[in-house]
């Protein structure tokens, strides 16, 4: 028995340090878990339990969130697929982007966002926390990229 909490504990872990990450974001304005650290909450969150609930929960039957029942799934995933690469793109990838692709990853994380939230709509369990920390990833990059954006626009408003 003290095993199974052990695991349970140690799966709770990047969600709780991700909330911290969002509460010191949320009154700095930066991440505190940035770099290799984030990178290993970002592939935690977006790519290791998503693989653990399609291996675990949804081989086991039926889905019951709504979003993945046709007419519905092949939409639903290609968005949070999308939304998750999109994710690491403005994430890592930034000073490459344009502000127009930006603002297209910043709407696909918006789509991702949604999902998310709608997952804990329609089925509310303690599983819910990982989607919680989806979310509070997903807003941090908006915030950053759309902070960012507007600063752009700003300085180039004020050259002319």
């Amino acid at each position: 028995m003290e095993g199974y909490l052990v695991i349970l504990i140690a799966f709770f872990i990047p969600g709780i340090l991700t909330i911290v990450d969002f509460v010191f974001f949320a009154f700095k304005g930066e991440k505190r878990f940035d770099h290799f650290g984030g990178l290993a909450l970002d592939g935690i969150h977006l790519l290791g339990f998503p693989m653990l609930y399609m291996l675990f929960f949804s081989y086991a039957g039926d889905s019951d969130f709504i979003i993945f029942q046709e007419p519905y799934s092949s939409l639903s995933i290609t968005l949070i697929v999308l939304s998750v690469i999109g994710y690491f793109i403005v994430r890592y990838a930034y000073p490459f982007l344009s502000d127009s692709w930006t603002t297209i990853i910043l709407i696909l994380l918006s789509c991702g966002l949604f999902i998310n939230v709608s997952m804990i709509y329609d089925h509310p369990s303690p599983f819910s926390f990982f989607n919680i920390s989806i979310i509070l990833l997903y807003i941090m990059q908006i915030v950053t990229h759309s902070h960012r954006l507007l600063n752009t626009t700003y300085d180039r408003s004020n050259r002319n």
